[in-house]
């Protein structure tokens, strides 16, 4: 029985063989493929693809809470935060790491909320113009202002409007920054940043570290002298 069915397979291969070389190969029509198609289809998928290449190379910038967790009524009474829709009820934005700041012991200071690494002496330069703040900045180096980092001329520079400002909490005042910061010497007063104020450019940003006021004023000596507090980028 066995040997029989073992004939039978034999032939039957035999028979597709002798069919295949009898018809001749196959070939399918060619494609082409009309609107909607698999061309489409690919140009959709390589458009895709780039497109996702670039969301992951540029992710959205996280806004971080302000700190605030207190609410106040018109009159300035302390009032319960629920249901008022103000600041300290929504409460919205990314938390502050727990610790906001590292002491890195070489005289600067690292925002865990930001990666920003910061001049651990706030007050090193005094009041300056704010050309002279931006020199002040770029040429800042290991050796100066208690640092023992290794910097070298240009790895600092004066903060731009949104990297100052990011050290406020505005749960805080007087100063207005995160509680128990590490800065030595952080003066209640007004700080440069790089940024220039449109439409008028003899202004530039400042923040008043009293309460966390942004404003501009004027970049000459006929406007505010400020402090100067350098920050370079984290790794």
């Amino acid at each position: 029985m066995g040997r029989v069915v073992l004939m039978f397979l034999v032939s039957l291969c035999f028979g597709i063989i002798g069919l295949v070389l009898w018809t001749g190969p196959v070939y399918a029509p060619p494609f082409n493929p009309p609107i909607g198609g698999l061309l489409e289809c690919q140009a959709n998928l390589n458009t895709c693809n780039a497109n996702l290449a670039a969301c992951e190379a540029q992710p959205a910038a996280a806004v971080p809470q302000t700190g605030q967790t207190t609410c106040w009524d018109t009159s300035r009474n302390v009032i319960t935060c629920a249901g008022t829709g103000q600041d300290g009820d929504i409460q919205a934005g990314v938390v502050p790491p727990n610790p906001r700041f590292t002491d890195n012991g070489n005289g600067t200071i690292t925002d865990n909320l930001t990666g920003l690494i910061w001049l651990k002496n706030a007050n090193c330069f005094g009041t300056r113009t704010w050309a002279l703040a931006l020199t002040d900045a770029n040429t800042l180096n290991s050796g100066e202002c208690g640092l023992t980092d290794g910097s070298v001329d240009g790895d600092w520079y004066l903060p731009n409007r949104n990297e100052l400002a990011s050290l406020l909490d505005l749960e805080n005042s007087n100063p207005a920054l995160p509680t128990g910061y590490p800065f030595t010497e952080f003066q209640i007063y007004y700080y440069w940043s790089s940024t220039t104020a449109v439409p008028d450019p003899s202004y530039a940003w400042l923040v008043f570290f009293l309460g966390g006021t942004v404003f501009a004023d004027f970049k000459t000596s006929s406007g505010f002298d400020a402090y100067v507090l350098p920050v370079r980028g984290g790794s």
